[in-house]
């Protein structure tokens, strides 16, 4: 952690949600444990020396402007919604100022948009499919790409594709955007999203 004070551990022990508490140059004074799973399993993230970093220009525009807007608004938190590369919403992330300092730290609140693999037990049969069918899925809904999901479930990609077109042929669907935006409605619906 950047700054490992008492009161940033103090505030973030407070909160039940994932969340972390970031300067206004975005370096992280401190995080709790749903916020760092979150962090750590999200592709959307990078991290380098303690900093939110984005993998993506546009959404470390929309982060540094919520960040702008939260330091600068001492009564209105600010809000930004990353997505993965398909341009599906995966996370938000809820700003707001901590304090009177206008320089002082924000409390960042995220909000998973999309199952963690963990669930998948209760995913698969919720959804009527196997559970190494709804972890696929699960990744898919976490914008990761076959090959990353291959890598990440130890496949070769001709049998992550198989997995996905029985799992489509299965439930009805339509292509692989399809099967993700399925499987996060049915873990929101579940309330199987947040972590922890």
């Amino acid at each position: 952690m950047g700054s490992d004070s008492w009161e940033s551990r103090e505030i973030l022990a407070a909160y039940g949600a994932p969340a972390i508490l970031i300067d206004r140059a975005g370096v992280i004074l401190g995080k709790n444990g749903p916020a760092a799973r979150i962090i750590n399993e999200h592709p959307v993230f990078g991290l380098t020396y303690d900093q939110v970093r984005l993998r993506r220009n546009d959404e470390a525009l929309r982060f540094d402007a919520a960040l702008h807007t939260a330091s600068h608004s001492r009564r209105k938190p600010s809000y930004v919604t990353l997505a993965s590369r398909s341009g599906r919403p995966i996370l938000v992330m809820r700003l707001a100022a901590v304090g009177d300092d206008p320089n002082g730290p924000v409390l960042c609140e995220i909000e998973d948009l999309v199952p963690r693999t963990d669930d998948a037990a209760a995913l698969a049969r919720a959804m009527g499919i196997t559970v190494a069918q709804a972890r696929v899925a699960a990744l898919l809904a976490r914008g990761m790409n076959v090959p990353d999901i291959a890598r990440e479930l130890g496949l070769k990609e001709a049998t992550l594709r198989t997995h996905i077109r029985h799992t489509l042929g299965r439930l009805g669907l339509d292509g692989q955007q399809a099967l993700a935006v399925c499987a996060a409605q049915m873990a929101r619906f579940m309330g199987i999203v947040h972590p922890g």
